[in-house]
């Protein structure tokens, strides 16, 4: 499924900055030098300019996967970040937690994104709990006006 590609994708990307001996994340940044190297480069930063300019036309759905085609040429962990922003907009509340918990968890992002990825993550936790306090509201049994009145008369 397209969502189940997508936090795999997540997953690959962080997984990707996550090097015990601390090197750079992301193609250049981790010797992948060459006309390959800068290809992929050029490509993903034509991805990432496409999905930021669909993001800033309200479609986020596009967005997100033009920004996971970005993540998958090479996972910036800025890239990452927007595209875990983007789930986050299409109401990917439980994803996007984890997600956000995985990268500042690592310690790769700049100032400027771990303090967006700290925001994100406080209003990705909002929303998914109260996503499941709707689920729990849903879920209790409820009884109807009538029911109510045929117990009183009962008793009476």
């Amino acid at each position: 499924t397209p969502r189940a590609e997508a936090a795999a994708c997540l997953a690959e990307a962080v997984e990707a900055i996550l090097r015990p001996d601390g090197s750079s994340p992301g193609l250049l940044g981790c010797g992948l030098l060459g006309a390959e190297g800068l290809a992929r480069a050029e490509a993903h930063n034509a991805l990432f300019r496409k999905g930021l300019a669909a993001n800033a036309s309200g479609d986020s759905a596009s967005a997100a996967s033009l920004l996971f085609e970005a993540a998958r040429l090479d996972p910036r962990p800025t890239t990452i970040l927007s595209h875990v922003n983007m789930r986050l907009k299409l109401g990917e509340s439980a994803l996007a937690a984890a997600c956000y918990s995985r990268l500042l968890a690592e310690g790769s992002l700049t100032a400027k994104a771990r303090a967006i990825a700290v925001s994100k993550l406080a209003e990705a936790n909002a929303a998914k709990e109260a996503e499941e306090e709707a689920e729990e509201a849903e879920a209790e049994p409820r009884v109807s006006n009538s029911v109510v009145e045929e117990e009183e008369e009962e008793e009476e």
